[in-house]
């Protein structure tokens, strides 16, 4: 018998969009197409990430350590008043996993960070590869709608 990981009920609940469950399984997985992981199969002119251009475009990077995530994510918890740890994805797992609170809260909880980390990512794709930035506030604003 195949156990589930920790992470499969913060994905697969039943009121997540299934396009950001499915970024978000591709996040869990760590098989997202982040600069870094491209350039071991392929010559990149850069990995730097097109974010903040501070450092290496990993997977870590563009969830938790660029300011443009910290921002959102900052933003989105202090709305919800919700304490994750967002050090990495492994804090982020642990502390979703160990959330007390009703099951229908924690269930919003989960579908607030898959859209997280979806919007995340579509805002890392658009300024790749439209040259967008769209503000952290705007990207909040479409989480919620």
């Amino acid at each position: 018998m195949h156990l589930a990981p920790p992470w499969a009920k913060i994905i697969w609940t039943r009121i997540s969009i299934p396009r950001h469950s499915l970024t978000t399984w591709m996040f869990m997985q760590q098989i997202l197409p982040v600069l870094q992981r491209l350039g071991r199969y392929t010559q990149l002119p850069t990995t730097i990430c097109g974010m903040c251009q501070q450092s290496t475009e990993t997977q870590e990077h563009v969830f938790f350590e660029c300011n443009y995530a910290k921002d959102i994510w900052g933003m989105l918890l202090t709305e919800w008043k919700a304490l994750l740890q967002l050090t990495g994805m492994e804090a982020c797992i642990t502390s979703l996993t160990k959330l007390k609170m009703p099951r229908k809260i924690r269930a919003l909880i989960y579908v607030m960070v898959n859209a997280v980390i979806n919007n995340i990512w579509l805002a890392r794709n658009r300024k790749l590869f439209n040259s967008k930035v769209y503000p952290a506030q705007d990207v909040l604003k479409e989480i919620k709608r």
